[in-house]
Protein backbone atom coordinates (compact mmCIF):
# COMPACT_ATOMS: atom_id res chain seq x y z
CA UNK A 1 0.00 0.00 0.00
CA UNK A 2 1.48 3.41 -0.91
CA UNK A 3 1.30 6.42 1.37
CA UNK A 4 -1.87 8.51 1.01
CA UNK A 5 -1.32 11.61 -1.09
CA UNK A 6 -0.84 14.82 0.81
CA UNK A 7 -0.02 18.44 0.14
CA UNK A 8 3.07 20.25 1.37
CA UNK A 9 2.10 22.93 3.87
CA UNK A 10 5.28 24.61 5.09
CA UNK A 11 7.18 22.25 7.37
CA UNK A 12 4.44 19.61 7.11
CA UNK A 13 2.65 17.31 4.71
CA UNK A 14 -1.10 17.68 5.20
CA UNK A 15 -3.15 14.55 4.44
CA UNK A 16 -6.90 15.11 4.58
CA UNK A 17 -9.28 12.29 5.47
CA UNK A 18 -6.60 10.03 7.00
CA UNK A 19 -5.21 9.10 10.40
CA UNK A 20 -2.73 6.66 11.92
CA UNK A 21 -4.21 4.24 14.43
CA UNK A 22 -2.42 4.16 17.75
CA UNK A 23 1.04 5.58 18.36
CA UNK A 24 -0.51 8.41 20.41
CA UNK A 25 1.78 10.17 22.85
CA UNK A 26 -0.80 12.66 24.05
CA UNK A 27 -3.93 14.69 23.39
CA UNK A 28 -3.06 18.37 23.40
CA UNK A 29 -4.65 21.83 23.14
CA UNK A 30 -8.15 20.54 23.89
CA UNK A 31 -9.12 24.10 24.84
CA UNK A 32 -8.47 25.31 21.28
CA UNK A 33 -10.25 24.61 18.00
CA UNK A 34 -9.85 25.12 14.27
CA UNK A 35 -6.75 26.92 13.00
CA UNK A 36 -5.76 27.97 16.54
CA UNK A 37 -5.40 24.30 17.50
CA UNK A 38 -3.53 23.41 14.28
CA UNK A 39 -1.13 26.34 14.69
CA UNK A 40 -0.43 25.44 18.34
CA UNK A 41 0.21 21.80 17.37
CA UNK A 42 2.55 22.84 14.56
CA UNK A 43 4.52 25.08 16.92
CA UNK A 44 4.79 22.32 19.53
CA UNK A 45 5.87 19.79 16.91
CA UNK A 46 8.63 22.08 15.62
CA UNK A 47 9.96 22.84 19.10
CA UNK A 48 13.49 21.56 19.67
CA UNK A 49 13.37 18.26 21.54
CA UNK A 50 9.75 17.53 20.60
CA UNK A 51 8.97 13.83 21.01
CA UNK A 52 6.35 13.73 18.29
CA UNK A 53 6.39 14.49 14.58
CA UNK A 54 2.83 13.64 13.55
CA UNK A 55 -0.50 14.97 14.78
CA UNK A 56 -4.11 14.94 13.66
CA UNK A 57 -6.63 17.75 13.59
CA UNK A 58 -8.27 16.36 16.75
CA UNK A 59 -5.12 17.10 18.77
CA UNK A 60 -3.68 13.59 19.06
CA UNK A 61 0.10 13.69 18.70
CA UNK A 62 1.91 10.59 17.50
CA UNK A 63 5.33 9.09 17.11
CA UNK A 64 6.70 5.76 15.89
CA UNK A 65 10.00 4.32 14.74
CA UNK A 66 9.12 3.53 11.14
CA UNK A 67 6.51 5.35 9.08
CA UNK A 68 4.67 2.40 7.59
CA UNK A 69 1.98 3.11 4.99
CA UNK A 70 -0.04 0.11 6.20
CA UNK A 71 -0.68 1.98 9.48
CA UNK A 72 -2.67 4.72 7.71
CA UNK A 73 -6.46 4.46 7.81
CA UNK A 74 -9.18 6.55 6.22
CA UNK A 75 -10.97 8.75 8.73
CA UNK A 76 -13.38 11.27 7.22
CA UNK A 77 -13.26 14.61 9.01
CA UNK A 78 -9.69 14.11 10.21
CA UNK A 79 -6.53 15.65 8.83
CA UNK A 80 -3.08 14.23 9.49
CA UNK A 81 0.01 16.45 9.60
CA UNK A 82 3.48 14.88 9.25
CA UNK A 83 6.59 16.90 9.89
CA UNK A 84 8.70 16.76 6.72
CA UNK A 85 12.14 17.14 8.30
CA UNK A 86 12.82 15.56 11.68
CA UNK A 87 16.25 15.01 13.25
CA UNK A 88 17.71 12.04 11.39
CA UNK A 89 15.23 11.72 8.52
CA UNK A 90 13.04 13.40 5.91
CA UNK A 91 9.53 12.34 4.90
CA UNK A 92 8.81 12.18 1.17
CA UNK A 93 5.19 11.19 0.55
CA UNK A 94 4.91 8.56 -2.13
CA UNK A 95 8.36 7.10 -1.43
Amino acid sequence: MPFPLGVREGEFVKIEGWDVNGHDVGHFFTNLSGEDKINALKKATLRAGSTFFVFNSHGYCKTWNNIDPSKFSKLPGSTLYIRVVYPGWEFFPGE
